[in-house]
């Protein structure tokens, strides 16, 4: 599920799924798509913080929706109750703060890197598993990662499926700051504050002319739409799955 709190001007909403290490089914996706949509009529909001619980941000998709998912209409849901997330985030009038207070894959990743602003705990960790999975990102992150970190970074994090530290986290430009553990959202809340001392339509007028970034990278969202619903009915992808939960390694199409 995905706790709502409203602290002034300030909306934090919290994934707080622990017994599934905060793992993105359909139905939180859709609860946090719905709160984005409704954020965008709020004129007395200045700013979102996004986070997890437990030291979780967000570890990914969760594999049994990913199992359940055997149409090209079940993976069309799916992949757009995803964009309508993260590009909502883009198209808000205010700031979305990710406040990473633990491991964020997969998904996570995807969520934390559409918001306009990061704070890592030093516990967190940051991974794309898509690889390992047969998938690849389909949320409109891979034209992201190459805006914020370039091109060679790019491929290493999403070819390789390693690990990332909240300290090489900053160091390649993936978040702006580095915080003791459980201080990522009071952290995020004190830049909220920062941010609300300045106009409303300052804010709204620099976040529009930013979309024109993203507005350049449709080519790329698009192939990526393609190529997620695509490896979706693959066989790698399905025996990702299969591997995962008869708890062995996948054996791998040529």
């Amino acid at each position: 599920m995905i706790e709502r709190e409203r602290d002034g001007q300030f909306l934090v909403l919290r994934i707080n799924r622990p017994e599934r290490k905060n793992a993105l089914d359909l139905a939180s996706l859709g609860q946090l798509s719905e709160y984005v949509r409704s954020a965008a009529g709020d004129r007395s909001l200045r700013a979102i913080v996004l986070t997890g619980t437990d030291g979780v941000f967000a570890s990914g998709a969760d594999l049994n929706d990913l199992r359940a998912m055997r149409t090209e209409e079940d993976a069309v849901r799916f992949l757009e109750l995803g964009r309508s997330i993260t590009f909502g985030f883009a198209f808000l009038d205010v700031p979305v703060i990710a406040a990473v207070n633990g491991l964020a894959f997969g998904g996570g990743a995807e969520l934390a890197f559409a918001c306009d602003l990061r704070v890592a705990e030093l516990r967190a960790r940051f991974c794309f598993k898509h690889a390992r999975l047969g998938l690849a990102p389909a949320w409109g992150t891979t034209a992201r990662l190459l805006a914020l970190t370039g091109s060679g970074r790019a491929c290493r994090l999403l070819f390789t499926a390693n690990e990332l530290g909240a300290a090489d986290a900053a160091s390649q430009g993936l978040v702006e700051s580095v915080v003791p553990n459980d201080q990522s959202v009071a952290s995020a809340l004190a830049w909220a504050y920062d941010i609300c001392q300045g106009s409303r339509g300052s804010i709204a007028a620099m976040k529009a002319t930013m979309r024109s970034g993203v507005q350049a990278f449709e080519g790329a969202h698009a192939e990526e739409r393609a190529q997620f619903l695509k490896l979706c009915k693959s066989a790698d992808h399905h025996e990702a799955l299969d591997a995962f939960f008869e708890r062995r390694a996948p054996r791998w199409g040529v």
